[in-house]
């Protein structure tokens, strides 16, 4: 969940959210007001999720490919063509 505050000598606030690849970000929403502050927040984390989303359907998607190959392998069915096709998808 994202957080805002301010820092001291400062009357812009500053948030705290969670990036794609887990780690903490720490930065400036350039307002003023706490409540813009805070959707501004719920923004930028909201962009880091839909890139974790992204990615992790990205990475589905290969993974279905490499278990379709193996199957496919297994059983004696996977030529360069047929590689070509998976890869292609």
């Amino acid at each position: 969940m994202a957080a805002v505050y301010r820092k001291k000598g400062t009357n812009k606030y500053y948030c705290t959210y969670t990036a794609a690849e887990g780690r903490k970000v720490h930065r400036s929403t350039g307002e003023t007001k706490k409540s813009a502050a805070l959707l501004k927040a719920l923004e930028y984390e909201a962009a880091e999720k839909a890139v974790k989303a992204a990615e992790t359907a990205e990475q589905n998607k290969i993974l279905d490919i490499v278990r379709e190959a193996s199957e496919k392998a297994l059983n004696g069915e996977l030529s360069q063509t047929t590689g070509r096709e998976l890869v292609n998808r």
